[in-house]
């Protein structure tokens, strides 16, 4: 087996537990998905010339911080160190 299959098999047994632990405390919904699959962000200046913030996630937590945004948009603003996203409002639909 090669180490592709093998994270294949991985992915489909925590998308399973995952899936399991969501309907156990209530969250409905469409929970498929790849979960091999990472997300980013990327920012770039008015007309699509220069980057203005890259981000890549390393994990299914990672998230840019909300002061990197900020800044990459030219935003001043006074924010609390970055905590990680709260679902309470969408989990709750």
């Amino acid at each position: 087996m090669s180490t592709v299959d093998l994270a294949r098999v991985g992915a489909c047994v925590l998308k399973h537990a995952v899936t399991g632990e969501a309907k156990a405390v209530g969250i409905q919904g469409n929970l498929s998905g790849d979960l091999l699959q990472s997300g980013g962000l990327l920012v770039v200046a008015k007309g699509g010339d220069k980057v203005l913030l890259h981000f890549v996630q390393k994990s299914p937590g990672d998230y840019a911080p909300q002061e990197s945004i900020l800044q990459a948009l030219g935003i001043s603003a006074e924010v609390c160190t970055s905590e990680p996203p709260k679902c309470d409002e969408a989990c709750s639909r």
